[in-house]
């Protein structure tokens, strides 16, 4: 009985001091895992992705909203010069412009006309920027709407959108438009496959 008593003590006297070395190494080992498996479910590359493409979105229907107030009050569309985007403009008839611009260009009738007017502080620019990321502009001179401008120039419609890096279709775009070209049952802001649809 004194051999189980002594036994029992010295038992419980080891057991009181605290967590073993291994068993320490075996909680860590297992919170590195689960911390790995974690990082792993969330791929943050993936999520940037989606926030830069939530950005796109944002800034893209701001314009648009932008737009559609500048014709409310002059009952045209800003003119374009071939190639407004977000990268600068080129006097070509596509874009992207040959060497980027980490801009707007300031001197497009786009960009005078909504932020001098006041409908944007500045005209927002893609969260990337570069030759496959970027803001493109493209006002339509369709007759079939019926409005001219003061110089018989037409801009009665336009197209706004940009690329996005996750999109749920392939080759997607978000854009806002209100073209014939497209339908009017397509008109308004929404993720589209491909650049003018």
């Amino acid at each position: 009985m004194t051999s189980f008593l002594y036994f029992s003590k010295n038992f419980s006297l080891k057991r009181n001091r605290g967590f073993t070395l291994i068993e320490l190494l075996v909680v860590i080992a297992v919170i590195g895992v689960l911390a790995t498996i974690v990082a792993l479910g969330l791929d943050p590359l993936t999520q940037l992705k989606k926030a830069r493409d939530m950005q796109r979105k944002k800034d893209i229907t701001s314009i648009a909203k932008a737009l559609d107030n500048y014709y409310a009050v002059m009952q045209n569309y800003p003119v374009e010069n071939y190639c407004d985007s977000s990268i600068g403009t080129y006097g070509a008839a596509d874009c992207p412009v040959p060497i980027p611009q980490p801009d707007w260009n300031s001197t497009s009738p786009l960009h005078k006309n909504l932020v001098s007017i006041g409908e944007l502080k500045d005209l927002p620019i893609d969260p990337v920027n570069n030759n496959t990321y970027y803001y493109l502009y493209e006002p339509d001179s369709n007759t079939q709407n019926g409005c001219v401008s003061a110089d018989n120039v037409t801009y009665c419609a336009y197209w706004i959108g940009g690329k996005l890096e996750k999109p749920t279709l392939s080759n997607g775009y978000f854009r806002c438009t209100n073209k014939i070209s497209v339908g009017q049952s397509n008109w308004g802001c929404k993720e589209v496959s491909g650049r003018w649809n």
